[in-house]
């Protein structure tokens, strides 16, 4: 079945890891090794909107009824954010690789095209409650959902710029170590960044009667709500492209 979806996600970050009822977009270097060293840590906020064109496979189908995937275009808008002294930061204002500093480099926008795929399967547990498990993957356009992506740029000419606190952030582990990393590799400048969302979505009328005392059912292989007599949505007309749409 070939779906049309308009669909907007809002995606907020929390303090604490959590995949229900929240999902987490959090880094921190201290979590890694490797990373530990630069001392950076990023919390970011994304609001998305996205267009897809999807299909689910019939009941016909034995190997694969069920299963549904989607892609389409998407735009995403975000807000990566540090923690000082129990306050969170913006820090795109900051400036924190020199970009309102240097006049080759330009502020990075808020927001980044994505390009979304989703791959799940639907379970019917009776003729009107309906369960989907899904996994999507965001491919984006930008490697700023974490403020990371060049070179370290000089602490000074930050703190003049900007102020201390963005001084602070530009380079956190500096108060530690002393070092001036000016020019060292920041972040990974060779690839964008992606994200997965893992979904969990139930499906029940709210409804259970419509005007003619017909009940509704959800039909556990297709994106639509048919009534328990089995028949179509009655849309004006008859064509093949409803039809097909809406076969059962």
């Amino acid at each position: 079945m070939l779906v049309l979806p308009l669909e907007l996600a809002y995606l907020i970050t929390t303090e604490k890891e959590c995949l229900f009822p929240q999902k987490a977009f959090t880094a921190d270097d201290l979590k890694s090794p490797s990373k530990a060293p630069r001392m950076l840590h990023v919390r970011t906020d994304l609001i998305e909107t996205n267009l897809k064109l999807g299909y689910t496979f019939h009941k016909e189908k034995a190997i694969f009824k069920g299963f549904y995937f989607s892609t389409g275009i998407g735009l995403a808008f975000y807000n990566p954010m540090a923690q000082r002294n129990d306050i969170w930061f913006s820090l795109r204002p900051l400036g924190r690789e020199g970009q309102l500093i240097d006049p080759s480099k330009s502020q990075y926008p808020a927001y980044t095209p994505v390009i979304p795929f989703k791959l799940g399967r639907k379970f019917g547990f009776s003729s009107r409650l309906q369960m989907s498990i899904d996994v999507s993957f965001r491919k984006c356009f930008t490697d700023y959902l974490d403020d990371v992506y060049t070179h370290y740029y000089s602490r000074s000419e930050i703190r003049e710029k900007s102020g201390a606190v963005a001084a602070h952030f530009a380079y956190p582990a500096f108060n530690k170590t002393r070092i001036d990393r000016t020019g060292n590799a920041r972040g990974n400048s060779g690839s964008f960044d992606n994200y997965i969302l893992v979904g969990v979505k139930l499906f029940y009328p709210l409804k259970p009667i419509d005007r003619l005392g017909k009940k509704h059912t959800v039909c556990n292989f297709q994106n639509g709500w048919i009534n328990s007599f089995g028949e179509k949505p009655n849309f004006k007309g008859q064509g093949r492209l409803r039809n097909k749409l809406f076969r059962q």
